[in-house]
């Protein structure tokens, strides 16, 4: 009975890292396709679903009343300075008060492109709980994903 048992889990482990993360709030992750969605930005560019599927992509999910969010955002746009030509960065606010970001950026003197998520519908889609959550994409694939604090080293090797 219990060798039964393990070969019926043992699926389960073969491809457990993705059935794992997945119960722990994670939607989309490493070696998922970008889920269709379009936003515009606050400078008024639209984002529709081809921008998404094309080229490379630093997203980044955040709110300013989260304390690991307000650490992160200054070096996501340290990084975009640095990495600017290579990915296009987004920030997208979840749940976040549209006045209280933009009181963040120029605080912080933050030029990083941001949209507000007031309702969650994108952040949904990628995942149930946790942020700052930041993905790599390419080609419309998820390279890379961290969840809350991210490694300085970690990022930049995602990037090369």
């Amino acid at each position: 009975m219990a060798v039964l048992a393990f070969l019926l889990a043992a699926p389960l482990w073969a491809n457990g890292e993705s059935l794992l993360a997945r119960d722990k709030g994670n939607i989309v992750l490493v070696g998922d396709s970008v889920p269709a969605f379009s936003v515009t930005l606050q400078s008024g560019e639209v984002l529709s679903e081809c921008f998404w599927r094309e080229g490379h992509i630093v997203l980044v999910f955040f709110n300013t009343t989260c304390s690991d969010c307000r650490k992160e955002l200054p070096l996501i746009q340290e990084l975009m300075q640095t990495h600017g030509k290579r990915y296009r960065f987004v920030a997208i606010g979840r749940a976040q008060d549209p006045e209280a970001a933009s009181r963040f950026w120029q605080e912080n003197g933050l030029t990083l492109p941001y949209t507000i998520d007031a309702d969650r519908s994108i952040f949904s889609r990628f995942a149930r709980v946790g942020i700052p959550r930041i993905y790599v994409i390419r080609d419309g694939t998820v390279t890379a994903a961290f969840e809350q604090k991210v490694s300085r080293k970690k990022f930049l090797r995602a990037l090369r």
